[in-house]
């Protein structure tokens, strides 16, 4: 069902032929918050998963918004842009 090897192997604007590729994929539709922020703290591929579609082209952040879960969706884009700063800062590691 989740695959983070997919995910290791596959491009950064990688598609998933699945609804749900990822557990961030499946927590973000579904609007489970706690779920989310234990795959966006502990997941090595988060990265990845983030930014990886689904079937219908949709990432986690979108999935949460179409769903109406537009906290957790803000959650997403905030990790998002928080990202990139990692690596560029050592204040955020």
């Amino acid at each position: 069902m989740f695959s983070l090897t997919f995910i290791m192997c596959e491009s950064v604007s990688a598609q998933s032929s699945a609804k749900y590729p990822t557990l961030i994929h499946f927590g973000a539709a579904q609007g489970l918050k706690r779920t989310v922020a234990a795959c966006l703290r502990y997941c090595p591929a988060v990265r990845q998963a983030c930014v990886l579609q689904n079937k219908d082209g949709m990432c986690p952040r979108e999935l949460a918004e179409k769903y109406g879960h537009f906290e957790l969706s803000e959650d997403l884009q905030d990790f998002e842009v928080i990202l990139p700063l990692q690596e560029l800062s050592p204040a955020y590691k």
